[in-house]
């Protein structure tokens, strides 16, 4: 078995999986550590048995803020204004559930034993995943987490037209706090005056988000940096460390839909013809948490064992499986 990519997903399936031989590729420098930098809270508590990290339990405050004013309960234009501006479509997304939330804080990094750093699949064919440094790896099976689109590229798959938008790039800041705190607190901000989408305060940093603009990657710092730091009592500047401001680019960024049943249908199609199996938001290309991993890979397992004409019929009677 060939697992493509070691993130959040690939790494629960590359342990979850480690009794069928897996081998687990992954494009990054081995010393450049994992790349999402974005807020990431874990629901279920479970899949830390598949990280190879500690969790830590924490309560969680979320809320809105627009137009000077902040709101810790739904609010269906707000979440559709959200949602437009960070997906350019309406979904339910975590600006549904405020106030008080349990949740699960990775601490550390994740288990790199056994993933092979520096392997940019490329193609796929024969039964073989070629890296751009010509290696090669055959296999009778693959989970992939690297965006849909990619791994349609990768086996040949045309898709003119369909992603054209494939997703909306992130700019992440991370600023240091100059005082101690201990809290975690996330605050939604739907406005369309600028690109910051949500913050959060955890410990002694801030965690800022923020869709840059179309032209030129701006990302309208100086417009909400007053906003951003209000919202937090944070009215003084010798509260936080503007000098050590940490700017990260997340290329894959937020999902930009397709049609629903196109993407079911490549989804399907990458199972029946390569023996591809897909894992995670980007290869599944939807808006998902990191509580829909556990159960994914289960089903996946289940198809596994089914064998080829068993997921067709399944896949035909579900219109794509679990996807």
């Amino acid at each position: 078995m060939v697992i493509i990519g070691a993130g959040l997903a690939g790494t629960a399936a590359k342990n979850y999986f480690s009794n069928r031989g897996v081998t687990t590729l992954d494009s990054r420098n081995s010393e450049s550590g994992w790349s999402h930098k974005a807020l990431m809270r874990i629901r279920d508590p479970s899949l830390g048995n598949y990280l190879g990290c500690k969790l830590r339990k924490i309560k969680a405050y979320k809320c809105i803020y627009y137009e000077g004013k902040i709101y810790d309960t739904y609010q269906h234009n707000l979440s559709n204004m959200y949602s437009m501006k960070v997906s350019g479509s309406i979904t339910n997304r975590s600006i549904d559930n405020l106030g008080w939330e349990e949740r699960y804080l990775m601490e550390g990094e994740m288990s790199s034993e056994g993933i092979s750093f520096n392997k940019k699949v490329i193609s796929i064919k024969d039964n073989k995943v070629i890296c751009d440094d010509n290696s090669e790896y055959h296999y009778d099976e693959i989970i992939n987490t690297m965006p849909l689109p990619d791994i349609a590229k990768a086996c040949g798959i045309k898709t003119e037209g369909i992603f054209e938008k494939k997703s909306k790039i992130i700019i992440i800041k991370i600023i240091p706090l100059l005082i101690e705190s201990d809290v975690n607190q996330t605050v939604y901000f739907p406005s369309l005056s600028y690109g910051l989408y949500r913050a959060t305060l955890q410990g002694n940093k801030i965690i800022a988000e923020i869709i840059p603009d179309e032209i030129g990657l701006g990302d309208h710092w100086p417009s909400f940096s007053k906003d951003l730091f209000k919202v937090f009592g944070l009215y003084y500047s010798k509260l936080y460390d503007k000098n050590n401001i940490t700017t990260y680019y997340q290329t894959n960024g937020k999902i930009m839909p397709i049609n629903n049943e196109y993407r079911k249908y490549l989804i399907l199609e990458l199972t029946e013809r390569f023996g591809i199996y897909s894992l995670g938001r980007y290869a599944t290309w939807r808006n998902i948490t990191s509580e829909d991993i556990l159960p994914d890979l289960e089903k996946i397992s289940q198809l596994m064992e089914m064998g080829k004409y068993g997921r067709k019929y399944y896949g035909k009677i579900t219109n794509g499986g679990n996807r």
